[in-house]
């Protein structure tokens, strides 16, 4: 079962790294192109922040996943005549909040960087 688990958790990765690429290629696509280009593309920003002549406009998505639980097994022992039934294992359903933050850096009215954050961004 842990050989099976640490292979799925692997495929995952691989398959995140490749992906975070192609979202990473995606957010350089942009450099060198204009504030309204950008805004026109995506919508209004969420955040929009000044600082030195330079414009950060930050987009938010949220959201959230529920995982589903495990169900326990049960092992039944019978002790002096009683049978006890006694649940082993199991997990409780699992709530995940999911974002993602990208923020572009406006210089001289062209967009120059950007970064992200958050675990649902590719």
């Amino acid at each position: 079962m842990k050989i099976l688990f640490t292979l799925l958790i692997s495929l995952f990765l691989t398959g995140c790294f490749t992906t975070q690429k192609e979202f990473e290629d995606k957010l350089s696509s942009w450099i060198g192109y204009t504030e309204e280009d950008l805004v026109a593309s995506w919508g209004i920003p969420q955040r929009v922040y000044e600082l030195k002549g330079k414009r950060y406009l930050t987009w938010v998505n949220t959201g959230q996943m529920t995982l589903p639980g495990t169900q326990p097994t049960y092992q039944t022992s019978i002790i002096g005549g009683y049978a006890t039934t006694t649940a082993i294992g199991g997990t409780p359903p699992m709530n995940i909040l999911l974002n993602c933050e990208r923020t572009f850096v406006i210089e001289n009215g062209r967009i120059q960087t950007w970064s992200w954050k958050g675990n649902n961004c590719y």
